[in-house]
């Protein structure tokens, strides 16, 4: 491969991300990490790619690589294979700039739920898409400063790459605040009867030993009504939902992809690792009141921190093979966040990765979350797959940003809206133990999904809708 490097272009006169991001999005595969803003937690960065050198997409088990000479359709690994292109592209070639944000090109994208253990379901929607990307629009917000990034043999062809992005930035189509978007009518893919059903399966299941918990989710669904806009519908959760937690809007292709919510689950710079640990998670309640009392009684909730602890414990010690030169710091202590529409227990632990450690050795750390598929989840993934209507896709899978310098961002997926061109999907849930009672289950799941959809669409009709 001929050396590249990395030129950075700075953009003073760009101050809002959704303006650049706006007229990029119509382009195949443009996506945007929409981070914190500068007056809250970390993440401090967005991150906007767009035009892809690859596309790289996991169909049931058969993965296509498209670049522009060819299409290639392989069985194969998606994880793997991701590798293996990212190396021809220039991964561990091209040295990081530390004057910039982590990710200076490389590939992003989602892992779709339960993607490293094998499909027995047809999905709709891919169970992992990536773009590799030799440029990126990157803002660090709390520095307040913003560049076009392009990876590039010379400076010359860099500058012809940054007048063509340039020329495209200049036509915004940003939302206009206070546009009146169409009404969405969701309803669920379920009916309650069934659902119910479904959790007395489980707990069977349960006490038959086949696991000790699972995660079952109801689908919600709404048609794309006239006028509907991908951009216009981010604008809006963008607007209205709380700015610490990480957004992502995904155009890939005839998929768009709105996250709403997703929480850190593992990141990595110059092989310095930290694994974050949630569990827990609890409905916030409306009221300040009311809000402050359950995160009170999640801190003092002894049986919680305790199953936090052990799980915590068991992903240091996971993450300890593959850090042993230098050994790992903790877990952390276990404190009480509030992230999105939840609180929940959290905890890290941080590392130096080895040099031969995969990728599939990171991901399998934090894919699947165990609160979102169950314990042991081999067992739980399977009976998930045969009871549950849809693929999760992208739900409760990661977002992935893997930098051709070995930087990794690894979050996890909450509040997802897919749009797979016929319809908009919703996937909420909740947990379930030998013990559940399927009325009350069912009742707290109404309730999670109000408090959701009040985020990321229309709720006038909510109660209605999804009790029908």
């Amino acid at each position: 491969m001929i050396a590249k490097n990395v030129y950075a272009f700075t953009l003073s006169h760009i101050a809002d991300p959704l303006a650049v991001f706006s007229s990029l999005y119509r382009f195949p595969y443009t996506q945007m990490i929409d981070g914190a803003t500068a007056e809250n937690r970390n993440p401090r960065y967005t991150t906007i790619v767009f035009q892809p050198v690859e596309i790289i997409e996991d169909w049931n088990g058969k993965v296509t690589v498209t670049n522009r000479d060819q299409q290639l359709s392989l069985k194969s690994n998606i994880v793997t294979l991701l590798e293996d292109r990212l190396r021809v592209w220039g991964h561990g070639k091209i040295l990081r700039d530390p004057m910039l944000p982590p990710f200076q090109g490389g590939a992003v994208g989602y892992f779709g739920f339960g993607v490293l253990t094998p499909q027995n379901k047809t999905s709709d929607v891919p169970h992992a898409a990536f773009g590799i990307y030799d440029q990126c629009v990157a803002f660090d917000h709390q520095d307040n400063n913003a560049w076009y990034i392009v990876v590039s043999e010379t400076a010359e062809q860099a500058q012809t790459k940054y007048n063509h992005f340039k020329t495209l930035a200049a036509r915004q189509f940003l939302p206009v605040d206070g546009t009146l978007q169409p009404h969405l009518s969701w309803v669920p893919a379920t009916m309650p009867g069934a659902m119910k059903e479904t959790v007395r399966q489980l707990s069977d299941y349960i006490h038959a030993g086949s696991f000790n918990r699972s995660y079952l989710c109801q689908f919600y669904e709404s048609r794309i009504p006239a006028g509907y806009e991908t951009l216009a519908h981010y604008h809006d959760i963008r607007t209205h939902s709380s700015p610490a937690t990480v957004r992502a809007c995904l155009s890939l292709g005839g998929l768009h992809v709105i996250v709403a919510e997703s929480e850190p689950a593992l990141s990595m710079i110059d092989r310095q690792i930290e694994a974050t640990h949630n569990s827990h998670r609890m409905l916030r309640p409306e009221g300040l009141l009311r809000d402050d009392v359950t995160g009170k009684n999640l801190a003092r909730n002894q049986d919680a921190l305790t199953h936090h602890q052990k799980q915590a414990k068991a992903l240091a010690i996971r993450l300890s093979a593959l850090c042993p030169a230098s050994g790992i710091l903790g877990p952390s202590t276990p404190t009480v966040i509030a992230a999105g529409q939840e609180y929940l227990l959290s905890s890290t632990t941080r590392g130096v990765l080895t040099n031969d450690a995969t990728l599939t050795d990171l991901l399998s750390l934090v894919s699947p979350a165990e609160d979102y598929s169950g314990e042991p989840a081999d067992r739980a993934l399977r009976v998930i797959s045969s009871v549950e209507p849809f693929s999760r896709g992208p739900a409760f899978g990661h977002l992935a940003m893997i930098g051709f310098n070995g930087s990794l961002s690894l979050t996890l997926n909450k509040n997802v809206v897919v749009n797979n061109s016929h319809e908009l999907r919703y996937a909420t849930g909740l947990p379930v133990y030998g013990d559940t009672k399927p009325d009350i289950w069912y009742d707290e799941l109404v309730k999670k999904a109000e408090a959701a959809l009040r985020v990321i669409g229309d709720d006038s009709e909510v109660s209605t809708s999804l009790t029908a």
